[in-house]
């Protein structure tokens, strides 16, 4: 059964697309496969996680989404739609999962399913979007989703910690999200909607790259550039030192990007972001900013992301070629690695994920693992980057917004795991979906060019 079919202002379908993106940082799911609940230690069961993406496969709100656009009807669907060329790096996960399954040093060999289920989920979702909506309703959709989000946070980030009002912090997810938001002396974070600053603040410049890609290429200009204001708003109350020095990064790299109308791995463009990075670095030293990185907890937490790695090295160094397994390392490292639980610090780092994603790859995957993994980087941020210049600009704003996510990804990956987290993975996955997409890619060729000066084509 074909999609039903709407056309002009009287095609609503964006709407759907928007309240998809807007539940995606609650990351909703229903376990229906546990793998591992808990552990004794010390005499008292408590949660342990077996790695970054969970202990659980679960019935995620993709599928839910999935189900329901199938009921209303949305049921246009192609016969290859997991073909190997289209989904090529999907069947490299599924192979990285079979390492994992025969890796003989891998001491949970199905901890991989949490993360094979989600992506194919979510997979299924993104194609059924594909196929019965246009590239304009996509790129509405997202937009529209985004605008939303961004207004919700930056109303609580007013509230608290700018007026004070605690409630505001502990409205989506509790009592903890509060304790978060003060973690640190002398002054209190944003938390939003996510409970913590840096899925705050990696969503917040998600979403401003977003809205800078729009901007560039003249779709809503000028409410994009107010919602770029309010994003890095939020960004500048979260405190996340991470996420401001990814954003300077990211801004320079899509500055030069677009300015330059190369691909960003040019030695020109290379030596232009890395001047002005080490401008903007002093000028920021010059601020009141700076105590943000040189008088507070900076150090202790440059420690501790050291002890991480550190760890992660030794599990790397257990199996150098194949790592210990897909999603295992912080269940590895509290049951293998020789450490005295004694110690309070010692204790949270062997139960939480290691604050680096790449380090996390390699040690997880080995050196077969983390070659792939910086190829994906290299090649799909210089391939967008590169892409993100011709005639249609709903593809240049999809291919230059994913060139910035991956490059955010990446950087702020290098000291948190944050990347990894479901409410934040997802938008990962989304954008990179569309992005690469060969069908919307064609798909978007119908549309006619329009000049700047009037870019409403995207909304018909």
């Amino acid at each position: 059964m074909v999609v039903r079919k709407t056309s002009g202002k009287s095609d609503n379908n964006y709407l759907l697309v928007s309240l998809f993106i807007q539940t995606l940082p609650f990351a909703y799911g229903k376990s229906v496969l546990t793998l591992l609940s808990g552990k004794k230690i010390g005499g008292e069961m408590v949660f342990q996680e077996l790695g970054a993406f969970g202990n659980s496969v679960r019935f995620e709100l993709p599928l839910l989404f999935f189900l329901i656009l199938l009921l209303l009807g949305y049921r246009k669907w192609e016969n290859n739609s997991f073909g190997l060329r289209d989904n090529i790096w999907f069947y490299v996960l599924l192979i990285f999962s079979f390492i994992a399954v025969v890796n003989p040093s891998n001491i949970f060999p199905t901890a991989a399913l949490p993360l094979i289920a989600y992506v194919f989920q979510f997979l299924l979702i993104a194609k059924l979007f594909e196929y019965n909506f246009s590239m304009a309703t996509i790129i509405k959709g997202l937009y529209d989703g985004l605008k939303v989000l961004t207004i919700l946070n930056l109303f609580l980030a007013i509230c608290y910690p700018v007026l004070n009002i605690g409630i505001a912090a502990t409205l989506f997810k509790g009592e903890h999200a509060l304790e978060w938001a003060q973690r640190r002396a002398g002054y209190a974070s944003a938390v939003g909607i996510f409970g913590h600053p840096g899925p705050l603040a990696l969503f917040s410049l998600i979403a401003a790259i977003y809205f800078l890609a729009c901007s560039f290429n003249s779709y809503n200009q000028r409410l994009s550039k107010y919602l770029i204001l309010a994003n890095m708003f939020v960004i500048l109350l979260t405190f996340s030192r991470t996420t401001y020095i990814s954003s300077i990064i990211v801004f320079l790299l899509l500055f030069v990007v677009h300015k330059q109308k190369k691909q960003l791995f040019s030695i020109r463009n290379i030596l232009i972001v890395t001047s002005l990075f080490a401008l903007v670095v002093f000028i920021l030293y010059l601020t009141p900013l700076s105590d943000v990185f040189l008088k507070t907890d900076a150090g202790d937490q440059i420690e501790n992301r050291y002890a991480h790695w550190i760890l992660g090295y030794d599990m790397w160094n257990t199996s150098k070629l194949l790592g210990i397994g897909m999603n295992t390392h912080v269940y590895y490292m509290s049951t293998k690695l020789p450490i005295n639980l004694d110690s309070a610090i010692i204790a949270f780092l062997i139960r939480s994920p290691i604050h680096n994603i790449h380090m996390i790859i390699l040690a997880e995957t080995g050196l077969l693992g983390i070659f792939t993994w910086l190829y994906f980087f290299v090649y799909n941020i210089g391939r967008s980057s590169k892409k993100a210049h011709g005639t249609n600009s709903a593809s240049n704003i999809l291919r230059l917004t994913y060139t910035g996510v991956l490059s955010a990804f990446f950087i702020y990956g290098t000291f948190g795991w944050t990347p990894f987290q479901p409410e934040i993975f997802s938008f990962g996955l989304f954008i990179g979906y569309f992005a690469t997409s060969k069908k919307l890619v064609v798909q978007s060729k119908r549309i006619a060019s329009i000049k700047k000066s009037k870019p409403a084509y995207l909304l018909s």
